[in-house]
């Protein structure tokens, strides 16, 4: 029987209708739906970093109150490097580097 729990839970899901589309992302701000979310950052104001996470296969950087992965545009600018603590973005204008505002920066957990 235990070895088909896995399976017996996985038929109830696709029986009730759950799809990867009524997830949550969690890095999304509370109260704010996918298409809320600006295309590209407004170019008018300063680039804020918030966060970044860094883990073997995603990296993700939170700027302007947004999820931003590589490649990914932000007004003018590409995003082209993630580090613990720091993003690298190039654009016409050259290379530029936000750095998180706090010193604290957590090292990835030990596998």
């Amino acid at each position: 029987m235990p070895r088909r729990l896995p399976l017996i839970a996985a038929c109830a899901l696709v029986a009730t209708g759950v799809s990867a589309a009524t997830l949550e992302d969690p890095l999304r701000p509370p109260g704010r739906s996918p298409a809320a979310a600006p295309a590209v950052a407004p170019t008018g104001g300063p680039l804020v970093l918030t966060s970044t996470m860094v883990s073997a296969g995603r990296r993700v950087a939170i700027i302007n109150d947004r999820p931003v992965q590589l490649g990914e545009r932000i007004g003018p600018w590409r995003l082209v490097a993630i580090e613990p603590g720091q993003v690298r973005l190039e654009g016409a204008a050259g290379s530029r580097t936000l750095r998180l505002k706090s010193a604290r920066v957590r090292a990835p957990a030990a596998r």
